[in-house]
């Protein structure tokens, strides 16, 4: 029986991490390999420094079947050999094996952030933003890893990153050949799962071939998986809602929210109106997107915060269910007294303590209701997802008029 054949269960997080690090070891990797358990990565140390985060791979190893595990594990032992590759020395030679990569955008802006928290600002790893929470950065491709591009590699290459970006979305158009799959009527499946499923919503001409009611309306919910339906198809809709709620569950969930192309072939937040059939499958999942979302970047500020020694309290973003009509709303709370980066959510809660352990509820208030009153109290921070800095709390007089909603 081979060493990766012997990798079965479900092991705990540090023992995972000790099991992957010798295997990289036993594959050839002749530098030392540090496991960090605090960030939860391996990395080497000196010049050329390498890192492999993971939490991904960790997830993907406990959800695989038994039999798939040691594949998984030789996946990433690929990859970390792979990645220790130098990349091509000019942009002629690479960029047949450039490809564009569509993620989370907070994957990019928490890496960056990371990197203040590790006191490293010199990384640069450039991206286009498509919609608000989605990025597309370049990859150089090989055949068992996947290189993400930095400004050093275009910088070396003389190239700009829109030159790269063009050659990329062309050589993704050359290996996308045949048309979605049809799971139900109207609705679309790609059959790819090469992670690079959710690119393909970047070739318009593409996407729009495929016959669907309505403006199309895409779901990435994981990077082996893209949806399509039409944005007037509600059978449709709930389709595509209910497979979509599935595949996010993946170990390598990318984003919950829904997108529509526009008439002026550009991609926009999608979500049904709240009398729609499926409106609280869309909007549920959007919540856990969100969610997920604001907590990555809750822990990546607290770390930040503590280092810079700034007394900001990164308040959480929280979500409910109301017992009385059903309606699901996200919701953060603004406590009086806190100064406090507040994340965008459906409704503010405002809270009164009384004391060191107690306090009150006092008003209830729709985000957009609350910004217009007291928009020069909330200050939009500039990051990705948006935070607001708040420090007056409201009047009694404003808590009076808010009430409850």
């Amino acid at each position: 029986m081979g060493f990766f054949d012997r990798l079965f269960g479900s092991p705990t997080k540090d023992k995972f991490a000790l099991m992957l690090k010798t295997a990289i070891e036993k594959a050839g990797e002749k530098e030392a390999i540090y496991y960090d358990a605090k960030e939860y990565c391996l990395r080497t140390k000196g010049e050329g420094e390498h890192t492999l985060n993971l939490t991904n791979a960790y997830n993907e190893y406990c959800g695989a079947s038994k039999a798939d595990k040691s594949i998984v594990v030789r996946n990433f032992v690929r990859s970390w050999i792979d990645s220790r590759k130098e990349l091509p020395d000019d942009f002629e030679s690479a960029k047949h094996d450039l490809l564009p990569g569509i993620r989370n955008r907070i994957l990019f802006e928490d890496t960056a952030m990371r990197l203040k928290v590790d006191e490293k600002p010199k990384f640069s790893w450039p991206y286009r933003q498509m919609v608000e929470c989605l990025g597309v950065g370049l990859v150089y491709d090989l055949p068992s890893s996947m290189i993400q591009l930095q400004q050093s590699s275009l910088d070396k290459w003389d190239t700009t990153f829109e030159e790269a970006y063009e050659v990329a979305c062309e050589n993704l158009r050359e290996i996308t050949k045949h048309t979605l799959k049809e799971v139900s009527p109207g609705v679309w499946s790609s059959p790819w799962r090469d992670n690079y499923d959710p690119s393909r919503m970047l070739l318009i001409d593409y996407i729009r071939h495929h016959k669907v009611t309505g403006d199309p309306v895409v779901m990435l919910p994981n990077r082996d998986t893209l949806l399509l339906t039409g944005s007037e198809d509600s059978a449709g809709l709930g389709k595509m809602a209910r497979i979509a709620a599935e595949a996010y569950e993946h170990p390598r969930s990318l984003c919950g929210n829904a997108f529509r192309l526009t008439d002026e072939e550009e991609w926009v937040a999608f979500l049904p109106n709240p009398e729609h059939a499926h409106y609280k499958d869309f909007k549920l999942l959007q919540i856990k997107s969100d969610g997920s979302v604001y907590e990555q970047q809750t822990a990546t500020l607290n770390e930040l915060h503590e280092k810079t020694g700034k007394d900001i309290f990164v308040a959480s973003f929280s979500a409910m269910k109301k017992t009385d009509t059903g309606e699901l709303r996200s919701y953060c709370v603004w406590s009086q007294g806190v100064v406090a980066f507040l994340p965008k959510a459906d409704y503010i809660y405002f809270f009164r303590p009384r004391d060191s352990e107690k306090g009150d509820i006092v008003a209830t208030v729709r985000w957009a209701d609350a910004i217009s009153v007291l928009n020069g109290r909330m200050k939009p921070v500039g990051l990705y997802p948006e935070r607001y800095l708040v420090e007056g709390f409201p009047t009694d007089e404003e808590i009076t008029g808010f009430g409850f909603q």
